[in-house]
């Protein structure tokens, strides 16, 4: 159970509070009664006010920051540039592997001044590399000539009032967030003086700022997506921060005010439509998510899923978080198995207060129980948690499932993992088993993207020259900490043909791999068929030609991995022979 030892912290934490509870219509009091231009600079004076974190990666930059603000699904990032699926590293500080941070509001359109604008939270979002290079500095705005498409973000030629420019735009579900965004920044930058291709959408006044085509777009696509939670959450993350907010959020029709169908109206603070949350003198007590459901492997703990609590006029500060069943709790995600405990007690707040949520290590099978939340005054909040444990499968990969066939990057599922490639695809060629391989440039990197379970015994791969290609060479690795750090495994500086490798690797818990070309980009690779024996499993090595197996007595008879006899086998693979494993080629 954690407890509180420092009382300065503690009536720290308490004043802070008591603070909160006054805002945020307090906070905007000086813009009541305003409109238009003169509104939209009362609104600047307030917002502008902000504690930014410093750019990049690392405690209290950035990426930081978009832990507390872009994570869901508990370890997952927000990207609202693509569909592709990608993850915290577990340290929290350090970028997400595949991921950019992207300026929304390209930080060109100022002249790249390390400034406020360029920290500013409200204006950075994590985003898919390759996307954010082809997104580049364009305005934001209608593609009628599509280039460049992931699926989520279009990429080409559209008009920007009376010319036609380079411009990018968000998936439909996105456009009103990014509008929000883009009403925040012009209203809190609008004394920066803007250049580049900012110019196409913007003007050098303090009115409207955007010129007319962008806001009566940007005015559509914020009515036709309107403010949603996922929005609403964000503004509270980033406010707890920073310590300013964006009010076309908290306003939704705080832009019709500024440029739409309201500019001759004075706007009215404290009779308008809010998202704000409910500041009334009642007790508020809730908490997020409302269920939880975790999936593992017999034997191992499930990845932590993050719960958050949010409080305010109740009789305590604190409340008391409770599990049964087979589920843990932990106020540190990687805390070791003996400090996570049934039971915790937690200062809570409206900025909310968080803690970790697992399920124990535990046979196959499925599993219920429940986390029970409680503070003096209120009702118990009871959140349901569920949790599935399947067998640990053998790891296998063979590409056959992925498609890709481009050296751009891009994440692609296959059968065992979703592998990260750049600078590598996945193609026919005579040095394949099966259909197809990974084609990886001298310059390339393949990393998976997902854990596996179970940990590694031994490692096999296939690898071999493309073509006519020579002189190549690869470092394999793996990670334990996905993929925050990286262990060698070798460095194979040549290869004679198309052979299979293994090494032993002896390592329990969740581990990734990655095979990085360590040469020029015209030297390429094949590799295929990766396979993974798990921690626990003593597999032999012992390789034996196909042509050369003949069964001598009852030793030698051979099992696949699902137990059936096999009397001569006809593909290379895995067998059970006198109860150990051996690899038929």
């Amino acid at each position: 159970m954690r407890t509180y030892r420092n009382l300065t912290a503690l009536v720290a934490f308490l004043c802070c509070f008591s603070v909160w509870a006054d805002v945020p219509l307090e906070y905007y009091k000086s813009v009541n009664g305003k409109k238009k231009v003169e509104l939209k600079s009362a609104f600047r004076n307030v917002i502008k006010k902000a504690t930014v974190l410093d750019y990049g990666s690392g405690t209290d930059h950035t990426w930081a920051g978009f832990y507390q603000t872009d994570r869901f699904n508990g370890n997952q990032v927000r990207d609202r540039y693509s569909y592709e699926v990608f993850y915290f590293p577990s340290n929290h500080v350090s970028a997400a592997s595949g991921m950019n941070i992207e300026h929304s509001f390209p930080k060109s359109w100022w002249g790249g001044n390390t400034n406020q604008a360029y920290k500013d939270l409200y204006n950075l979002m994590p985003c898919e590399s390759g996307i954010n290079s082809s997104k580049s500095n364009y305005a934001m705005g209608k593609v009628t000539n599509v280039t460049v498409t992931n699926g989520c973000t279009k990429v080409g030629k559209g008009s920007a009032g009376s010319r036609t420019c380079n411009l990018w735009e968000p998936a439909d579900e996105w456009k009103g967030d990014f509008a929000r965004n883009y009403f925040y920044m012009v209203t809190t930058y609008s004394d920066l003086t803007w250049t580049s291709e900012g110019l196409n959408m913007l003007e050098q006044d303090e009115w409207p700022t955007l010129q007319p085509w962008a806001y009566r777009l940007f005015m559509e696509w914020s009515r036709q997506d309107p403010v949603d939670e996922i929005e609403k959450q964000r503004n509270e993350a980033v406010c707890n921060i920073q310590g300013n907010r964006n009010p076309f959020i908290d306003f939704p029709n705080l832009a019709e005010y500024i440029w739409g169908d309201s500019v001759d109206y004075a706007f009215d603070l404290y009779n308008t439509s809010t998202s704000i949350p409910s500041n009334e003198d009642k007790p508020f007590f809730a908490v997020s998510p409302t269920s939880v459901s975790f999936t593992t492997v017999s034997g191992e703990p499930s990845t932590p899923m993050l719960v958050t609590v949010k409080m305010d006029k109740t009789k305590d500060k604190t409340f008391t978080a409770q599990v049964d069943g087979p589920f843990e709790l932990s106020d540190d995600p990687d805390a070791d198995d003996e400090d996570w405990s049934k039971s915790m007690m937690l200062l809570g707040s409206l900025k909310g207060s968080s803690f970790y949520v697992r399920f124990s290590a535990q046979d196959k099978g499925n599993y219920k129980g429940s986390l029970t939340l409680s503070t003096k005054g209120v009702e118990d909040v009871v959140v349901a948690l569920s949790a599935v444990v399947g067998e640990l499968n053998p790891f296998f990969e063979d590409f056959e499932k992925g498609a890709k066939s481009s050296y751009a990057v891009a994440a692609v599922e296959c059968s065992s993992a979703t592998w990260q490639l750049s600078d590598a695809l996945l193609a026919k060629d005579p040095n394949t088993n099966g259909t197809v391989s990974v084609r990886l440039k001298g310059s390339g990197v393949m990393e998976m993207q997902t854990d596996k379970e179970g940990g590694c015994d031994s490692l096999w791969f296939y690898a071999g020259n493309y073509g006519s290609d020579t002189g190549a060479t690869l470092q394999v690795s793996y990670s334990l900490d996905a993929g925050q750090t990286w262990q060698d495994i070798v460095n194979l500086q040549s290869f004679d043909g198309w052979k299979r490798y293994g090494f032993a690797i002896q390592q329990p818990g969740r581990i990734r791999l990655k095979f990085k070309g360590d040469g020029v980009s015209s030297k390429r690779l094949n590799i295929d068929d990766i396979r993974m024996s798990h921690f626990d499993e003593e597999t032999d090595l012992v390789q034996i030609q196909n042509s050369k197996f003949k069964i001598q007595n009852d030793v030698d008879i051979l099992f696949d991995l699902s137990g059936r006899r096999v009397t001569a086998p006809h593909k290379p693979g895995i067998y059970i022979r006198n109860g150990k494993k051996i690899f038929v080629r």
